[in-house]
């Protein structure tokens, strides 16, 4: 059992990184998006990068948006690859409707070494959709930068009962809206359009 000198050792600890995380977000000036998620928590995006927040565990981290190397959309049924053919489920003569969980998963990397944050939040789409538009913010104010490639998956889907992933020409459409808002640039989306187009 920790001793209470090693609890306030760690509390110290951890306040010390959480001022660190919100100096280096603040950096990138007001979020300007504010992303709930599950277990009371939330994300805020700017030009700098993701601040993650939680109430339950005190559980702070800060990702710069320069060292995003992915961005995906998934479901918890793509996450466990254990995917029921049945969405609503029969128990004692009773049906229930699945509830579908949407995750924002990023790997990024820091001195080297890569991680990966997995995120519950029915919020992920407009997540993921507000990094692409960081990231090309931060490509616009830092002009002599080289960042490698994101790679990026968002399926756009319905948030009712049933899980619905659009067709390859919807997901395209969408992917030209993203280009229309400044959040990819024209490179970006014809390469993902290439890609959708091999898959037809």
């Amino acid at each position: 059992m920790k001793s209470l000198y090693k609890m306030w050792e760690d509390r110290k600890k951890a306040n010390k990184s959480k001022e660190a995380y919100i100096k280096k977000f603040n950096e990138g000036g007001k979020a300007f998006s504010n992303i709930k998620c599950a277990f009371n928590s939330n994300i805020l995006i700017n030009n700098s990068g993701i601040i993650y927040n939680t109430q339950i565990t005190s559980e702070y981290f800060f990702v710069p948006i320069e060292k995003i190397r992915s961005v995906q959309v998934k479901t918890d049924e793509e996450l466990t690859k254990d995917v029921v053919d049945n969405k609503k489920p029969l128990i004692g003569g009773l049906t229930f409707p699945k509830l579908i969980h949407f995750f924002l998963i990023i790997n990024y990397e820091d001195n080297n070494l890569k991680f990966q944050r997995t995120i519950d939040s029915e919020m992920a789409e407009e997540a993921a959709t507000a990094i692409l538009k960081a990231r090309q913010q931060y490509i616009i104010e830092h002009p002599n930068t080289i960042l490698a490639e994101l790679d990026y998956e968002i399926k756009f889907s319905s948030h009712h009962e049933d899980f619905v992933v659009m067709d390859i020409p919807g997901q395209i459409q969408k992917l030209f809206q993203l280009v229309e808002m400044g959040a990819l640039t024209t490179e970006e989306f014809n390469q993902k359009k290439k890609e959708l187009l091999l898959k037809m």
